[in-house]
């Protein structure tokens, strides 16, 4: 997958599972504005 579609990515999961961005911040440990960041593009996570 490319770093670019992994905001997309996560946010079509989370709208498809019925998720807030705080609501998966708790199942994943992120906090909501990380969720938020990466659905956005503003932040990536290293590999």
């Amino acid at each position: 997958m490319q770093i670019s579609s992994l905001g997309a990515a996560i946010r079509r999961y989370r709208k498809v599972a019925g998720l807030t961005q705080a609501e998966l911040g708790e199942k994943t440990g992120f906090d909501p504005k990380t969720i938020s960041r990466f659905e956005t593009g503003t932040y990536t996570p290293q590999r």
